[in-house]
């Protein structure tokens, strides 16, 4: 099987060194651009197999960059955000991007992603597209969006931001610090406890018995879609 040919667009020459030597190791052809000034040369000179794109740099945001190889390239496209960035990894999946991972990441993670994407290339299988509803609401794991139904109370950033990271891994318990890194920055971990009460409340039929959003002792939360 040949290497294939990953494209890795950041500005942080620390982490584009990193993720090509681990690349690289791992049976990867590698090359790093430190922004987007060169990718429009790059594709038209080399068939690249997946792009790696953060979304935040200089001159031209990454997000920008990615809606441009879209519309002329159909190469998979994996963003690079920090937790922060919870509207952009909506947008991107709007866009058209393929996968997103949350910095800081270990690069193990980043490589089976990788490995998925280009396996369901050469099978030709379909990016998948999931979505579960979840007692008044539905979310669409394809797009990151959450729809409900018309008499159910509006969810907050931070509460679609738990369900939905709840949704991405159903019936896998999660911590709370784990939970807490895929909202902000600077959330807390107590907070979750806050966010969970909250949600459960407009889930739930019961939140003091919940079906779906139920307490992993020790540990964190866990969604039971099977509920």
């Amino acid at each position: 099987m040949n290497k294939p040919f990953i494209l890795v667009i950041d500005d942080d020459q620390r982490l584009r060194e990193l993720l090509q030597k681990y690349l690289q190791t791992n049976g990867c052809h590698v090359r790093t651009l430190d922004g987007a000034q060169d990718v429009r040369a790059m594709l038209s000179l080399v068939q690249v197999d997946l792009i790696i794109l953060d979304i935040m740099m200089p001159k031209q945001d990454g997000l920008s960059l990615a809606r441009w190889i879209r519309r002329a390239y159909n190469t998979p496209i994996i963003l690079l955000t920090a937790v922060s960035e919870f509207d952009q990894k909506m947008t991107g999946f709007e866009i058209g991007v393929d996968d997103y991972i949350t910095k800081p990441f270990q690069p193990p993670e980043l490589l089976a992603r990788i490995h998925a994407i280009l396996r369901r290339r050469q099978t030709g299988a379909p990016r998948p597209t999931k979505v579960c509803q979840i007692g008044p609401y539905c979310c669409d794991l394809g797009s990151s969006r959450i729809t409900s139904q018309p008499s159910a109370v509006p969810l907050s950033q931070a509460e679609s931001g738990l369900l939905l990271a709840l949704a991405r891994q159903p019936n896998q318990p999660m911590s709370r610090d784990y939970l807490a890194r895929q909202l902000t920055r600077h959330a807390q971990v107590r907070t979750i406890d806050v966010h969970m009460a909250r949600l459960r409340k407009k889930i739930e039929d019961n939140p003091h018995r919940p079906r779906y959003l139920k307490t992993v002792r020790g540990h964190g939360y866990v969604l039971d879609i099977d509920g």
